[in-house]
């Protein structure tokens, strides 16, 4: 019997000097039937140039975007693997030497519909990792060891984007990665929410993310804050119709929630537990003072960046047997 062959998909832009010790990670894999497709997305440097010289494995396959930018990357590899298992990876970032088997033994031990992934750790050559990466890693790792990870998506996305692995169908049932909207990685997580997914978290760190100054996290502007938002609220509208959305908070978060469900023409109602954001109407609106209550085909949105103030209303959903990821969900 064949062994199933994992294809990994690589985009990469200006890849050196990350590139040769990300390649060296993949090929010293003690899962040995694997492919890597990279596409290169019209580097500026000499990436191009030094996978032709470099990439001798016949396991490796490069190829020039076939448009431009992650998405347009990530489909042109789509289009080149052939392997019975999809998965991801950073043209600048480290696999640990039994990620792919890890992944792929997690799938295999998991009901059909499934997405395996794992734990992540930040790392930086030069430097210290800032506060804000290891606050995001610290969460990302406690939110996919709970019970259901989905249950935190409105807040960050629950998935590393380099860290996942599906089996082929699950890309062929989404037709491939033309369709998705930045951030991509974001995106995807919905639709395999949607697809209905399980999430299946090997308890072991299996990628190693590198931090540095020209990252596309921090540079990108498809992956700034305000990008976020409005892919949130499409996805919220898409997942809940016919419900009634009420809204905690009046602070930034808050009123550019507010704007996109006015825009969207979807009613909500807005309450705050601050009295002096009761006086005066926002963008027309009368805010109410906040009390939390169970209603069928309701939804709160949390919009309170405060996390003690995010504690306080949490233990009052609690009090009333209200289920994260149904009946409030978390934007902040």
């Amino acid at each position: 019997m064949n062994k199933p062959l994992v294809s990994i998909i690589m985009p990469v832009k200006n890849g050196l000097p990350y590139l040769p010790k990300t390649l060296d990670s993949i090929v010293n894999q003690t899962l040995s039937n694997w492919q890597l497709i990279i596409v290169d997305d019209h580097s500026l440097d000499s990436t191009w140039s030094w996978l032709k010289l470099n990439t001798k494995d016949e396991r490796i396959s490069y190829f020039k975007n076939n448009g431009n930018g992650i998405i347009d990357a990530l489909e042109t590899a789509w289009q080149a693997c052939s392997g019975d298992y999809v998965t991801r990876m950073d043209a600048d970032d480290i696999m640990p030497e039994d990620k792919l088997a890890k992944l792929l033994t997690a799938l295999n031990n998991a009901p059909e519909n499934t997405v395996a992934t794992g734990l992540v750790k930040y790392f930086k050559a030069d430097d210290v990792v800032n506060d804000g990466y290891k606050q995001y890693e610290a969460w990302l790792n406690s939110n996919l060891l709970s019970e259901n990870p989905y249950n935190q998506l409105f807040k960050e996305c629950v998935i590393p984007s380099p860290a996942w692995m599906v089996k082929r169908e699950v890309i062929m049932q989404l037709d491939g990665f033309k369709d998705l909207e930045y951030p991509e990685d974001y995106d995807l997580v919905f639709r395999f929410k949607q697809l209905g997914l399980t999430i299946k978290t090997v308890p072991s760190v299996i990628h190693f993310w590198r931090d540095h100054s020209t990252r596309a996290s921090r540079n990108d502007p498809n992956y700034a804050e305000n990008s976020f938002l409005p892919l949130k609220i499409k996805w919220l509208l898409k997942m809940h119709p016919n419900t009634t959305f009420n809204i905690i908070g009046a602070g930034k978060k808050g009123k550019k929630i507010a704007q996109y469900l006015s825009a969207s023409k979807v009613g909500f109602n807005w309450f705050t537990n601050n009295p002096k954001k009761l006086v005066v109407p926002i963008y027309g609106i009368e805010l109410k003072e906040l009390k939390v209550y169970k209603q069928k085909n309701t939804i709160w949105i949390v919009a309170v960046a405060n996390k003690q103030e995010q504690k306080d209303i949490i233990s009052e959903f609690d009090e009333q047997n209200m289920v994260p990821g149904i009946d409030y969900l978390l934007f902040c």
